[in-house]
């Protein structure tokens, strides 16, 4: 510092202050110019403080419309807006960073949605060979966002005009004769998906020449007979002059057969095609002569006949009967037969409320009867298919109701059910009725001996102490509810019985005991004698009916005596399970089952006159 004392500089101070130290790198202003817009440029403009800048960064990031964010490989102040920028917005974070490398606090800035240029055709250009016939394509560049659907049309120029051709509105066009020797000119205005459109362009071809004659052919109609078939020709080659066409049919054999029809490009098919294939062959001709290639076009199989229909439809009647087959027969008309639907349905017994059988296919000719189908009927439905894949109108057809096959039982065996055993069998042969059982010990040498034979019930056996040792047998007659019986039918043996060991080999007796207590039970009141003749269906004498009474001395264990039939010959000594006079074994004697007994029968078997098939003679 000076001093001005009097018109003169006296003396002369000053100070000297720190070096000067560079502040924080910082942005202190940030934004984006230019036009946020396809093809447009977007620049950083900022404002930097901290010392000398070097380094400094900006990272350029899409967000598109749902947030999601895609890093660009941009690297600098300035970013070129593409197309795949439209709809999306520009981020960019800029960070300072001085010479010495500190780095300052990142700064964001963000551009508007970008969005796409106006449409613009930037080219257009016809490529093909300017020949009647060949495809003429457009190839067009289009800038301005995503194109939509943009226009094209086809012009004729006609006397120095635009003639617009019908159906030329695609990128794809074909000279037809009409405009062989013209010019054609092709419009494409550019549309953006937006809707907004930009200039049309323009562009012409050379002049269309003729080609050599040529044609595209195919037979059109309905192929069967009594219909009127077509062969359309598309004709390519200048003026087309008069074709010439020949007709022809083909038969299995390949015997060819030409005719000429009343008209030149038509022709009704008559019964006598039916099976054959017919043919045209058609050679193209120019006005000035020129012919060219013959070209031909064929059935695509045999001519069928009228439509398929069902002339009659028949259930087999011989065959309706549980267990048998029942099949269809249909009489079908209307060219060659293909795969007919066939449908089939079972009512109830009274013949109404049809429902469908399930089957296997759908052409199903013929069906097993089972057993739940008896005294039902059968429908069948008959839709005639032509081998060419057409349906005629369906038929249906009813049966008689299904016969009941004769009864018959099949897997029969015997059950052990705790301490008792059971028949079991598979039934058909319409309602059941009361099957007959019967029940037959085997003893360990093979002799069979029937215990019992009863009419109805489950088939029910409970061993007693003359069954151990032995081994089971049982049989069943099946019987409709009508009566009906079928054969008797036997299962196997059972196991040994074994069941009442213990009190054989407990020393009380090595035999069955051959009395029962001596104390009889109370004696029963005292019906009316029962007639020679009458059974429970086992035939037993006067007192008999229960199947079970015996006399004092000849009760045998249920088997017949010295002179029965069965072959077993017993002492005069009652056995084990059969009662004397005063036995309480549940088997009586006169005084006690009610029943007066003559001298002789044993228990379930019946003199001659019985009907049960087992009789035994007089004592």
């Amino acid at each position: 510092v000076l001093s001005y004392l009097n018109g003169q500089f006296e003396a002369l101070v000053f100070d000297i202050t720190p070096p000067i130290m560079c502040g924080v790198p910082m942005c202190t202003r940030l934004e984006l110019q230019g036009d946020a817009v396809e093809a447009g440029e977007l620049v950083v403009q900022y404002a930097y403080s901290g010392g000398q800048e070097d380094g400094s960064t900006f990272q350029w990031t899409r967000i598109s419309p749902t947030g999601e964010e895609h890093l660009l490989q941009v690297d600098g102040p300035a970013y070129q807006v593409s197309a795949a920028d439209i709809g999306s917005k520009l981020k960019v974070v800029y960070t300072p960073r001085r010479d010495d490398g500190q780095a300052g606090d990142p700064q964001t800035v963000f551009s508007p949605q970008v969005a796409p240029a106006p449409p613009v055709a930037k080219s257009i250009d016809m490529v093909g060979s300017f020949v009647e016939g060949d495809p003429i394509s457009l190839e067009t560049e289009y800038y301005g966002g995503r194109e939509g659907n943009s226009r094209y049309v086809w012009y004729r120029q006609v006397n120095g005009g635009y003639h617009r051709l019908p159906g030329g509105t695609g990128r794809t066009y074909v000279p037809t004769a009409d405009d062989v020797g013209q010019i054609l000119t092709a419009e494409y205005t550019p549309v953006c998906i937006d809707g907004r459109e930009g200039a049309a362009v323009r562009t012409d071809s050379s002049p269309i020449t003729a080609s050599n004659p040529r044609a595209v052919l195919k037979l059109v109609g309905d192929f069967q007979v009594g219909s009127v078939i077509s062969a359309e020709a598309q004709y390519i080659g200048g003026e087309a002059g008069t074709p010439i066409v020949q007709w022809y049919r083909v038969s299995d054999d390949g015997d060819v057969e030409q005719f000429n029809p009343p008209q030149l490009l038509s022709y009704r098919i008559a019964p006598s095609d039916e099976g054959y294939s017919i043919g045209v062959q058609y050679t193209p001709m120019r006005i000035d002569g020129l012919q060219g290639e013959i070209v031909e076009a064929q059935t695509p199989g045999p001519i069928a006949g009228y439509s398929p229909v069902v002339k009659s439809l028949v259930i087999r009647p011989d065959a309706l009967q549980e267990g048998g087959t029942a099949g269809v027969v249909a009489e079908y008309s209307g060219g060659q037969e293909g795969e007919s639907l066939i449908e089939w349905f079972i009512s109830d017994e009274e013949g109404d409320n049809y429902t469908a059988i399930p089957v296997e296919t759908k052409n199903t000719r013929f069906i097993v009867l089972s057993g739940n189908m008896a005294y039902k009927r059968l429908k069948v439905s008959f839709t005639p298919v032509r081998k060419d894949g057409m349906k005629g109108s369906s038929v249906a057809a009813l049966s008689t109701f299904i016969k009941a096959g004769p009864p018959m039982a099949k897997d029969v065996e015997l059950l052990a059910e705790g301490n008792s055993y059971q028949g079991v069998f598979k039934y058909s042969g319409g309602h059941p009725g009361s099957h007959q059982h019967r029940w037959i010990r085997v003893s360990p040498e093979g002799a069979e001996t029937t215990i019992s034979q009863t009419i109805g019930g489950k088939g029910l056996h409970i061993p007693t102490k003359d069954d151990n040792g032995c081994r089971l047998k049982y049989a069943v007659k099946p019987v409709r509810h009508d009566g009906t019986a079928g054969d008797w039918v036997f299962s196997g043996l059972s196991a040994v019985i074994r069941q009442f060991d213990d009190e054989y080999s407990s020393g009380r007796s090595s035999n069955p005991p051959a009395v029962a207590p001596s104390t009889p039970p109370p004696a029963a009141p005292q019906p009316s004698s029962i007639p020679a003749a009458s059974t429970q269906g086992f035939g037993v004498p006067a007192a008999a009916a229960q199947g079970f009474s015996a006399p004092a001395a000849a009760a045998s264990s249920g088997f017949s005596t010295p002179s029965q039939a069965s072959g077993f010959s017993t002492p005069a000594a009652p056995s084990p399970g059969f009662s004397t006079a005063a036995a309480a074994s549940g088997f009586s004697t006169p005084a006690a089952s009610g029943f007066s007994t003559p001298s002789v029968p044993s228990p379930g078997f019946g003199n001659p006159a019985a009907s049960s098939g087992f009789a035994v003679p007089g004592a």
